[in-house]
Parts: structure tokens; sequence; C-alpha cells
């Protein structure tokens, strides 16, 4: 094909801008009416993804990865009653520098749903993380140093255990947990709950997040979770046989690594008409991987600087295009999304930061709307023209070349009598 050089822009595209109700930094659309690009002459429009930067403003841990769904049967015990529980355990959003530090919150919000639950308080609880992982220099769980202890290694399974310290207390049952994953786009209610449960509660990372098993399925309905039997289960929760004061909670799989859950940030534009597996483009916890038509335009690889900044990244050489189907581009539309087709997970501007008593939430439009989540890239619009079939031409066939020894003396005749 042919490409027409004089009619290729490169477009500088930022999403800054004052939106109000016309968009947002993560929605946004380049106007191109007053210089639109045509194939009115049988030429095709190509648009390429060159260039692409985000900084990673957002939490790591946040609401599409930090939901757990707890339920236990009611029983009292020491004076003591822990009530029925179907609740979702929420871990406080945030970026999480170790995996102890993730498996301590997750530990602190089972603990205040049981309390919530219950006569037991907070200081009657004695909980301890028996996480083990290592860094080159530390033992970040004992914080021995690692030279003295060379065969040990890193496990990255949660582990944590609830012990109550009221000594006519024991645990007779569980708590147990489940990493909800369900996308069948139905309305599922906890137990005792009036309002359905939100999509991220419902189709959810934490069992990448955590190492739990994940639960494509929904209990509960009619019969209680927690009064139904062979229930599937995330992480393992027993009582300690020794002990029957402590439940040992463990995931069955290491925790990611990484401690976060969205690895490429993925462009999408209504312009670009490719395919992709379904489970990138539908919210959906179905794992066929057949493919449809996709919006897909490019992906974003999440990358770290040096002074440890993190921000989505296409940089040269990039090989992301679509073709222009219609006849005129007079605009293009982008939207930015995660691996399961959902918005950025951007933080509820009204929660307040950790270490602050009192603040002042106001109004804010949102960190998309007026915040510093911007989006600068560059995007390339090439115009080609292909050959018309009519003028495709072959080779011409081979010249004849008989072997002189395969002749015939035979002759025939032009008229037979």
């Amino acid at each position: 094909m042919n490409k027409y050089e004089n009619e290729s822009q490169l477009l500088f595209i930022s999403s800054e801008a004052n939106f109000e109700s016309l968009g947002n930094q993560a929605h946004f659309k380049v106007d191109l009416n007053d210089q639109p690009f045509s194939n009115n002459d049988g030429s095709l429009l190509k648009m390429s993804v060159k260039e692409f930067n985000i900084a990673k403003n957002w939490y790591n841990i946040n609401d599409t990865n930090n939901k757990v769904r707890m339920f236990l049967k009611s029983f009292s015990s020491g004076g003591k009653t822990i009530n029925d529980i179907d609740k979702i355990v929420e871990i406080p959003v945030g970026d999480y520098l170790t995996h102890e530090s993730l498996c301590l919150s997750f530990m602190s919000a089972v603990t205040s749903v049981i309390t919530s639950n219950s006569d037991l308080v907070l200081s009657d609880f004695t909980n301890t993380t028996s996480l083990q992982t290592f860094s080159k220099t530390s033992h970040v769980s004992s914080f021995q140093d690692e030279p003295s202890l060379k065969t040990r290694y890193n496990d990255y399974r949660l582990q944590f255990n609830l012990s109550v310290n009221v000594s006519s207390f024991v645990w007779s049952k569980a708590p147990q947990f489940q990493c909800l994953n369900i996308g069948d786009g139905k309305s599922y209610k906890l137990n005792g709950a009036s309002d359905n449960l939100t999509r991220d509660e419902l189709l959810n990372d934490s069992y990448i997040l955590l190492g739990g098993e994940r639960i494509e399925e929904f209990y509960g309905g009619d019969t209680p979770i927690y009064d139904q039997t062979d229930v599937p289960v995330s992480f393992s929760s027993k009582i300690e046989s020794t002990d029957t004061h402590k439940i040992q909670v463990c995931s069955y799989y290491p925790m990611n690594t990484s401690l976060n859950t969205m690895p490429n940030l993925y462009i999408t534009s209504r312009q670009s008409h490719s395919q992709a597996s379904s489970s990138l483009e539908q919210i959906s916890n179905e794992h066929a991987h057949s493919f449809i038509q996709s919006s897909i335009i490019a992906k974003a690889k999440r990358e770290i600087d040096r002074d440890g900044g993190v921000f989505y990244r296409i940089t040269q050489p990039s090989y992301f295009f679509a073709n222009v189907t219609a006849s005129v581009l007079n605009f293009v539309e982008f939207d930015l999304r995660d691996s399961r087709g959902r918005l950025i997970p951007y933080p509820n501007p009204a929660l307040p930061p950790v270490t602050v008593d009192t603040y002042d939430a106001g109004n804010p439009k949102g960190q998309i709307k007026n915040g510093n989540s911007v989006v600068d890239m560059v995007l390339l619009v090439e115009k080609y023209v292909g050959n018309s079939p009519q003028k495709l031409q072959g080779f011409a066939p081979p010249e004849s070349n008989p072997n002189p020894n395969l002749r015939s003396n035979l002759t025939i005749p032009r008229k037979m009598c």
C-alpha cells in the first residue's frame, strides 16, 4: 500500500481541561472538525498510538480489589455472643509497601466486623500475623537479617491469627471467607442486607491480591450461607487444635508479589475496530476467552521510575494501531479502562487522609474532573491508498521449451480416407 505522506499528521493530545459536563480526564474527545481526515478517494485511514503517559495517582489497593465476603453462624461462649455475620470486609484503600502491612490491615478489618456484630471489644483480641517474607537485607516479620537465615524463603501466603484473650471464651465456629468474582449481571443480597451488592463487591480482584480461591457462584438467598453445607471458601480458616482461643487464617495461594492488580491500562476508542478476548471488553468472570468486537486501541504498561514514581506508558517503538472504517474522521474519543473494562478506580475525595482528624470534604468534582489525573499522548493519523483489483497483474506464464528427446515422428494427416 502507498502512503500519502503529505496527509499524515501527528496529533499531540492532553486531557487537561475544565470539562464541567463535557467529559473528564479519563474520557475525553479530540475535535477535528476544523481539519477533518477523509478517505472519499478510496483511501484508508489508520490511527496509531505512538506515545502515552499518565501518572498513577490512584491507590493500588482500591474498590476493585479490597473486598472479601465473611460469614459466621452465631454462637455464645464465656458470656460473649457473636451474632450471625454475612458481611463484606473492606481493606482500607491505599498503597501498601509490604505484604505484612497489607495482611495486618486485612486482619484489623476482619476484627472490626466481628466486634461490630458481637459482645467482644477490640481489647479482647491479641491478634498476630505469621507472614514469612524477606527482603535482601531484613526479615520483614521478625526483623532478623537474612544472612543468618539462608535456609528461609519467601512464602508470601496470607497468614494471621484471631486470638481472644477472654479466658472463658472459646471458638466453636470459625469465620469463613469468599473472594467473590461474579459477573453474571444479576442482583444479589447478603443475608439481612437491605441493598444489593455493588458491582465492585460482586466482581472483585481480591483473590488476585490476597491469594484466595476465586468464587464465581453466589451462595445465600432463601437459606443463609452460614446455614448451608459444602460452601466453597477462599481461605483456610480453622480453630487451632491446641488453643481454642485462636483462629488461624491463611490463603491457599501466594499473595500478589507486586501488591497491585493493575499491571496494564487499556485505552479504548469508539473509532477503533479490533478484536479482543471477551474478558478484556466485558465485566465478566467467564474464562472461555472468545474473541469479540472490541474498541481497544492500545495498552499502556505500568512503569516505575528510579525516583519511585509510577506511570502507565507507551513509548517508541509502538505497534498499536486501528484502521478507521468511517469515510470522515471528525473526532477521536478515548476511554481509560482496566483489564476488566472497568473505569480507573479513583479514590473517594470524601475519605479523609489517615492521619487527619478534622477534614473538610467540601464538594469536589472528582479527580478526573478537576483533579491531577492528566493524560498526554501522541496519535498518528495516516492515509493509505491500495491498488485496485482491476489493475492487479501477475507474472506471464513461462516460455515453453520442449525436451528434444521426447519428440515424436508421428504425423497426423489432414484428411483421413
